[in-house]
């Protein structure tokens, strides 16, 4: 599993507390597609390319929607 935020997740404290001492805003800025679309890219050039992988099936990400 590819970590797609650089080890910078949303706090686990947004469950409990919402957004108040976090800006979502902030955090989207650093984690857009474009930082994240490279991160995809490469892990499945590897699993195709070093893995050799024929299948391969993952879960979507939405920026917005």
């Amino acid at each position: 599993m590819p970590d797609l935020f650089n080890g910078d997740p949303v706090p686990e404290s947004v469950l409990t507390d919402g957004f108040k001492d976090f800006d979502l805003m902030a955090w989207v800025g650093k984690h857009g597609p474009d930082v994240t679309d490279p991160i995809v890219d490469s892990v499945l050039q590897e699993m195709r390319g070093k893995l050799g992988c024929k299948t391969i099936a993952g879960t979507g990400y939405c920026f917005g929607g």
